[in-house]
């Protein structure tokens, strides 16, 4: 299976949030992704987040990991 995971990223916990057949379809969902989970994500994956990092593609091949893209990153400001 080839694909791309895109992972909300928080210093405790990766959520997945998004599975993707095509690279360009997950890089737009990723680069719209908001520092926090929706409910819907939270209530699935049972996860409290409190320290959003970033937005990572993890992209896969033969089912299994081959690269990490860090496409948006969440600073203090």
């Amino acid at each position: 299976m080839n694909g791309y995971l895109v992972l909300l990223r928080h210093s405790c916990d990766d959520l997945p949030v998004g599975l993707f057949e095509d690279y360009t379809e997950a890089r737009r969902f990723a680069r719209r992704l908001k520092p926090y989970p929706t409910r819907a994500v939270i209530g699935a994956l049972m996860v409290e987040c409190c320290t959003p990092c970033n937005v990572s593609i993890i992209t896969f091949a033969c089912g299994e990991p081959t690269e990490c893209e860090i496409v948006k990153e969440f600073t203090d400001e």
